[in-house]
């Protein structure tokens, strides 16, 4: 993906779309980076593994469980990883992306709860912007 948008000059669309691909990715703060420069928002959705079937860990913590011998996060592992919208979010802070807009789904229907999201969603669906950090060092 990453190779396709290296054609488009920087702000060349309104928006970029990610569509349940994100935990497939090998470098997903990447390709978010490369869809916020060709673009002015990303809209990403994703599976949502937080969802209430998960094991009890994963309920009490809102995070998948970090198995003992893979150390790596979601998004730094070079393969498909499971990870939350507790996880997403969290990332999104560390890489200095505003979370402009959410909405969750439960199945086919949006999930009008504003508690336990990650627990009650089985999909996240969110806006992205650059950090207003990134913005005013640029």
């Amino acid at each position: 993906m990453a190779e396709g948008l290296a054609d488009y000059p920087a702000a060349s669309f309104d928006f970029a779309v990610l569509s349940q691909t994100l935990p497939f990715l090998d470098d997903p703060g990447m390709i978010l980076d490369e869809m916020l420069r060709v673009a002015n928002r990303a809209v990403v959705s994703f599976p949502n593994w937080g969802y209430w079937r998960c094991r009890l860990e994963l309920l009490y913590s809102g995070r998948i469980p970090q198995p003992r011998d893979l150390q790596q996060t979601w998004y730094d592992t070079p393969r498909w990883q499971a990870f939350t919208i507790t996880d997403f979010a969290g990332f999104c802070r560390r890489a200095n992306i505003d979370i402009t807009r959410q909405a969750y789904l439960s199945g086919e229907r949006q999930a009008r709860i504003f508690k336990f999201t990650n627990l009650m969603s089985t999909t996240g669906v969110f806006v992205l912007e650059r950090g207003q950090k990134a913005l005013s060092s640029s």
